[in-house]
């Protein structure tokens, strides 16, 4: 009785869980309509602007306000959309110009690495010592997916273009970790959707003048890929939505380390959809990755449990004192 995991004390990992799934699914249909035709910045405008209109609607019928109350949330959910566009941006373009199962894991495996020292500067959170062992095998992750001509020589494989892809996918990785923190900063006091729906403000506006500035969009595209875009639009918006509800249970960098799951079902993808051909080391890289995640979950929802049967055992029996006083 003393191990069984309690359902509500892991639902913030559970989220997390299920936004690394569809985190998975989402960046392959992204790949499938960058090679059906579409741009990156079509692509990153239909998401949010999909989106933007979607989310009105809701936090209209559902009577929430689409300010945040305080002007310093305000900044705060403005200036985590615009980072984030610049990210999906970069993202985007990396994406389909390398395998994707590395672009993937080079982003979120340098996520935990950053993460927690924003949060410990912004937040004043805690970095478990499960934190820093998921971190540290996480480096070596993407060392070994990377291969890094200082270490492995110029030997490697790696073509110029794929080089620039893991560049993007690196900084794109440095970018998202500010924006968990950031996210996690006002998600006390923000709802979800607000902060979903400022991302996709910015994003839709930014990536809406690209797109035309760059050149004339085409929009004949095959049904498959019109498809591929809406469920690209529907598992991007779900998966932002559940990564902030997350954020609002669990502290950034466990958010961070459990969603990276989405390494293993991203290769497997990879190789069953794309037909792409993963050698040793990306193999890995990834399942360091996901040990690493599936650590921290166990880890954090046990925690979690304990936790949460000591406050009730201490409310029980601050009762019963106060039923015999």
């Amino acid at each position: 009785m003393g191990c069984e995991l309690d359902f509500r004390s892991g639902l913030g990992v559970l989220i997390s869980l299920a936004t690394g799934v569809g985190s998975s699914l989402s960046n392959l249909c992204i790949v499938l309509t960058q090679y059906g035709g579409a741009s990156q910045f079509q692509v990153g405008f239909i998401i949010a602007f999909g989106g933007l209109i979607a989310l009105v609607i809701i936090l209209l019928c559902k009577g929430i306000g689409l300010l945040p109350d305080l002007w310093k949330d305000r900044i705060i959910v403005l200036a985590n959309g615009v980072i984030y566009t610049l990210c999906g941006i970069a993202l985007f373009y990396a994406l389909p110009r390398a395998p994707l199962g590395n672009v993937i894991t080079i982003v979120a495996a340098g996520q935990p690495i950053f993460t927690p020292i924003f949060a410990c500067v912004l937040l004043r959170e805690r970095w478990r010592l499960i934190d820093i062992v998921a971190t540290v095998l996480d480096i070596i992750a993407v060392l070994l997916i990377a291969q890094p001509a200082f270490l492995f020589g110029e030997s490697t494989n790696t073509t110029p273009e794929e080089a620039v892809a893991y560049t993007l996918a690196f900084v794109a990785s440095l970018g998202l970790s500010l924006c968990f923190v950031l996210g996690r900063l006002v998600g006390q006091r923000v709802h979800p959707f607000v902060t979903t729906l400022y991302l996709n403000l910015v994003s839709s506006i930014s990536n809406g003048i690209l797109m035309f500035a760059i050149s004339k969009p085409s929009w004949d595209f095959d049904y498959t890929v019109w498809l591929e875009l809406l469920a690209v639009c529907l598992l991007g918006n779900l998966n932002e939505v559940g990564r902030y509800a997350a954020l609002k249970l669990e502290f950034a960098p466990t958010v961070v380390l459990v969603q990276n799951i989405h390494i293993a079902i991203t290769y497997i993808l990879e190789v069953t959809v794309l037909n792409e051909k993963a050698t040793t080391l990306d193999i890995v890289g990834a399942t360091i990755v996901l040990s690493s995640s599936m650590m921290v979950a166990i880890v954090t929802w046990w925690q979690n449990t304990r936790t949460k049967r000591r406050l009730d055992e201490e409310a029980e029996l601050q009762s019963l004192v106060s039923k015999d006083n």
